[in-house]
């Protein structure tokens, strides 16, 4: 497991080593192991594990520059399309249409379809300093010397990887025809909703919310971080976001999680084994509610309290487990009482807070106990 820091410079020699196909799969299969350990208690195995996926993703970025930028600049360096073992990294050799051609000759207008390694490689890239940067704000001390203590980095840091997933060479141009990556949309939507959270701390705290998402710091030249920084788009999106309102970044990130849930799969798979489609919508649907709760407006609350359970509708009671649907039902009732607190009803701007006695008595109401059969 790496201990090394990921604002370090590592070796130039160890960056360009290249990466195969079974590089590939051992970073698939590390990956995997994060998000299973990801809502344990240990954070130091978390920290750990995250931190070895971060250097192995970016051995993979410094080790396909050229197709990441779009203009390759030593073909001869390119895989042969005869091996088999590196195929998946290359992309098709994609020839301009001619504007002139003999009438005898037809053209092909159907676009190339590639297995987009590289846009997978962002999204795996990207959830992994997510989860770096949540567990680091839970416990500073974890954090290696020159790597931030607070989670903010990384959280800004995995917004600029998924822009620059988003516009790969594969992505933009129409040439290719690429599969969405549903772990890339629910990703970048988690990292702006934590920002979200932050951003309303900050105005809370009577802070410049407006810099939060346009905070740089200098990173070495060859380290994970500055690499990112390095190859992010010039006119980031996050100047964007700076400008938008708690509303429209709502917005774009309910969109996106809308787009991840389109194509997010019903089952395991061999990617990851340990998948549950019920547990990624009541994720979703817990971080956006505990958001939700935070807004000042009451209309802004119930707003987004009917998206949530829109999400919650999703889950079928075949696909959850027991304690997915207790979580599922008091998400439920999370939402209940924003709602009731916008309209006014049962519920005032002086009441106290939800209890837990309330919420065991709506439970009761909810799941009631068997009927004794005749």
């Amino acid at each position: 497991m790496s201990t090394t820091s990921l604002a370090q410079s590592r070796p130039t020699k160890i960056l360009h080593a290249g990466f195969s196909h079974n590089d590939w799969l051992g970073l698939k299969a590390l990956f995997a192991k994060a998000v299973r350990l990801f809502n344990g208690v240990k954070n130091q195995d978390v920290v750990a594990l995250t931190r070895a996926v971060i250097h192995q993703c970016h051995r993979a970025l410094v080790s396909h520059l050229d197709i990441i930028l779009g203009s390759p600049e030593n073909r001869e360096r390119q895989p042969s399309k005869a091996s088999p073992d590196q195929q998946f990294l290359r992309l098709p050799e994609h020839h301009g249409s001619p504007t002139t051609l003999p009438p005898q000759l037809s053209v092909d207008l159907t676009p190339i379809r590639t297995n987009d390694f590289l846009g997978e490689l962002h999204g795996i890239l990207g959830t992994a300093l997510f989860f770096f940067g949540k567990t680091i704000g839970k416990d500073g001390s974890l954090a290696l010397p020159g790597e931030p203590d607070t989670a903010l980095p990384y959280w800004l840091s995995a917004l600029d990887v998924f822009e620059s997933g988003y516009n790969l060479p594969p992505r933009t141009n129409a040439s290719y025809s690429c599969r969405e990556h549903w772990l890339l949309a629910v990703s970048d939507s988690r990292v702006l909703i934590a920002l979200i959270g932050q951003f309303i701390t900050e105005k809370e705290n009577k802070r410049g919310a407006g810099e939060l998402f346009t905070r740089d710091k200098k990173w070495a030249r060859n380290s994970p971080l500055g690499t990112i920084v390095a190859l992010r788009p010039p006119p980031t999106q996050r100047m964007a976001l700076s400008l938008m309102t708690v509303s429209e970044l709502m917005l774009i990130a309910t969109d996106q999680f809308m787009r991840g849930i389109l194509h997010m799969p019903h089952h395991a798979s061999a990617d990851f084994p340990h998948f549950s489609r019920a547990g990624e919508l009541l994720t979703i649907a817990t971080e956006v509610v505990e958001v939700v709760e935070r807004l000042p407006s009451f209309e802004e609350r119930r707003r987004w309290a009917t998206w949530v359970q829109s999400v919650l509708n999703l889950i079928k009671p075949e696909m959850s487990t027991e304690g997915e649907a207790e979580r599922c039902a008091l998400t439920r009732l999370r939402c209940t009482q924003l709602a009731q607190q916008a309209h006014g009803a049962e519920v005032t701007d002086g009441s106290p807070a939800f209890s837990t006695h309330d919420a065991e008595l709506l439970m009761a109401a909810a799941f009631p106990l068997p009927l004794p059969s005749p």
